[in-house]
């Protein structure tokens, strides 16, 4: 029994814990980015936004919360400045992000017209990335 403490132990000063929440919630959320391009490509780009920007919002939350930043209760605008601030996000990925809030807020509050699929897309696209480079378990 000492010797299961002492591993578990390790593996939570040693920031393990972290790498294990992190791989399944990258498989929720791959899960929710499959789910959206399915309905992508079935033609509900406003199903498929909802998820994408769902997927993307948590993700972006539980990064930044996973470098030290309290954005429970931000906006996702707020957590992006935060992320960028403390540099988690750099080069391509900040210019990309800049647009994603908007994108959020059309799909959260159903302004359907204003999103297209190429939007949806580029959501999809993003947190795809987002999940390989922060939340694999490799």
């Amino acid at each position: 029994m000492k010797g299961i403490f002492r591993a578990a132990m390790a593996d939570y000063k040693g920031g393990y814990t972290f790498s294990y929440q992190a791989a399944i919630a990258g498989e929720v959320y791959g899960d929710f980015i499959v789910l959206a391009k399915n309905a992508l490509g079935e033609g509900s780009k406003d199903v498929a936004a909802v998820l994408a920007c769902a997927a993307l919002e948590d993700a972006l939350k539980r990064l930044a919360q996973s470098n030290g930043l309290e954005v429970s209760e931000k906006v996702m605008q707020e957590v992006v400045s935060a992320l960028k601030s403390k540099g988690v996000v750099g080069g391509a990925q900040k210019a990309l992000l800049d647009a994603m809030p908007k994108i959020r807020d059309y799909a959260m509050h159903a302004n359907w017209e204003k999103i297209t699929p190429q939007d949806v897309g580029s959501v999809i696209g993003f947190v795809e990335q987002l999940l390989l480079n922060k939340f694999s378990g490799g």
